[in-house]
């Protein structure tokens, strides 16, 4: 016969360690998977691809424009006329013509643009980078930057945009909007595969 009173304190107990592990969720996952840098002098300013607001160019010709970096070099899995596009149909203010802008293509992902990164920068000795990317994927691109260019004495010092577009900010009730949520968890989730799947690093280029 099952005693009712150990069951019920389990169950309890159960519960409010649940209840404990979603109240810290909700304070603190979201600035779990964001980083807060303030951007410093550096060689380059590296912009990451996925930009469909056009949130992290602005945010990175704002920083050129402030001369933090006389570099620039845009990355993703086009090329420059992409950018381009890009910059026209979501950021015509954003005027790419007369910088010395590189273009990096063949990105996949962001261990890909850090790949690209490094080789880029090895062939040009640039030492120190601002890499420019959404909110919610900068603590990701900071782990990832940090683990692809260990050892090669360039450091990468990852910038948010500030931009969170129509997702809501950590500091509203982010978990009531469904897109923001999935948002927040998937970066999570992200972050956790590539602490545990070291080999993800190699090979480095």
């Amino acid at each position: 016969m099952i005693k009712l009173r150990p069951l019920i304190l389990g169950t309890v107990t159960g519960l409010l360690i649940a209840a404990l592990l979603v109240v810290l969720a909700i304070i603190y996952l979201p600035h779990m998977v964001t980083v807060c840098h303030t951007p410093s002098l550096a060689d380059a300013i590296v912009i990451l691809g996925g930009d469909s607001d056009s949130s992290r160019l602005r945010k990175g010709l704002q920083l050129h424009d402030e001369n933090l970096a006389p570099h620039l070099i845009l990355v993703s899995g086009g090329n420059s006329k992409a950018w381009q596009y890009i910059a026209k149909k979501h950021c015509p203010d954003c005027n790419l013509e007369g910088r010395a802008a590189i273009f990096l293509d063949g990105s996949i992902d962001t261990r890909t643009d850090a790949q690209l990164t490094l080789a880029y920068c090895r062939k040009n000795n640039l030492q120190t980078l601002l890499v420019v990317t959404s909110p919610y994927h900068s603590r990701r691109s900071q782990f990832v930057f940090n683990d692809i260019l260990a050892g090669s004495g360039i450091t990468a010092t990852v910038i948010s945009s500030g931009d969170y577009g129509r997702l809501l900010t950590p500091n509203e009730d982010w978990w009531r909007d469904r897109v923001t949520l999935e948002t927040v968890w998937l970066e999570f989730g992200k972050i956790l595969f590539w602490e545990l799947t070291p080999f993800m690093e190699w090979p480095k280029t």
